[in-house]
């Protein structure tokens, strides 16, 4: 799903101020329908009308958000200001998620081939190059992107694997010779990777310093990699628990694969130790307040 970005000064802009809480709140909806739609930062008259319903004149507001500078006045709309400067065009969005669903297609079709293999065949080190240089470019583009007009984002904390330290988002843990039944493992750890970034679209970071690949072993590996033990390395059961995380965490800031470890866990349990449906897990999550930047704690039930 693309992302709108607010500039973490917004609240203390003098347009914002301006335009007072009431045409503030509609450019927020606006910013965010526009996104999720990829109009470029165009929103029609009708839908402004539609995104404040429950005030007298919607279109008094977005006039004054034209005044203040906020929306430029369109024949049949409105162009949020400066719209493309500091979000990504549709152009961009949709060559980024086609690049994601290319490397989901080749890492599931390397899982699938790699459980086809006999247990003394060595199985292809994954990801190729293609896929690998393909994750780099979508992960430069957004960081590009977010450097134009940042928005604060907190890794969470979490335990470390030191044995899976030395991995990158490019390549499997450990550059020491691996066993067959390891190799697979590895190419459904990164499938799911795949998988979590197209769910999410949060690329991987790109890795190019030990604290880089320390990070990434924290935040991304080892979380999908205990995922994926607890799914018995099945890939379509790893992407169903993943898939469930995200929706039982709908309303937390999802920042890396970190963030659902401890809903996942619960989730995987559940599905193995083949509990009735009925029941309730809860599961608390540490996750970060996206307008404060505070750490907060959040209940999520399954």
């Amino acid at each position: 799903m693309p992302w709108s970005k607010l500039d973490d000064q917004f609240h203390d802009h003098p347009k914002v101020a301006a335009a007072g809480v009431m045409a503030t709140g509609l450019f927020a909806l606006a910013l965010s329908w526009t996104a999720d739609k990829l109009t470029d930062g165009f929103i029609p008259t009708n839908m402004v009308r539609r995104l404040a319903a429950d005030v007298d004149d919607p279109i008094a507001l977005a006039e004054k958000l034209v005044r203040v500078g906020l929306f430029e006045k369109r024949e049949d709309g409105y162009q949020i200001h400066d719209y493309l400067v500091y979000n990504p065009s549709k152009e961009d969005v949709l060559k980024r998620r086609a690049e994601r669903q290319e490397a989901g297609r080749r890492g599931g079709l390397r899982s699938s081939e790699a459980r086809r293999q006999p247990d003394d065949e060595p199985t292809a080190e994954v990801p190729d190059e293609a896929t690998t240089e393909a994750t780099a470019q979508a992960s430069a583009e957004a960081t590009a992107s977010a450097n134009a007009n940042p928005v604060s984002r907190t890794p969470l904390p979490v335990s470390q694997d030191q044995d899976s330290a030395t991995h990158s988002a490019g390549s499997a843990p450990s550059k020491r010779e691996k066993s067959p039944q390891r190799r697979q493992h590895d190419a459904v750890v990164q499938a799911m990777r795949d998988w979590f970034a197209k769910q999410t679209g949060i690329d991987p970071p790109t890795v190019k310093s030990a604290n880089q690949r320390a990070g990434y072993s924290k935040l991304w590996w080892n979380p999908l990699r205990e995922i994926a033990e607890k799914a018995s390395f099945d890939l379509a059961v790893g992407k169903d628990v993943i898939d469930e995380s995200l929706m039982a965490l709908k309303s937390v800031n999802i920042t890396d694969p970190n963030s659902i470890l401890k809903t996942a866990r619960a989730i995987a349990d559940k599905r193995r130790n083949g509990r009735d449906g009925g029941v309730k897990l809860k599961s608390v999550v540490d996750v970060i307040d996206p307008l404060t930047g505070e750490a907060c704690r959040v209940e999520a039930r399954l």
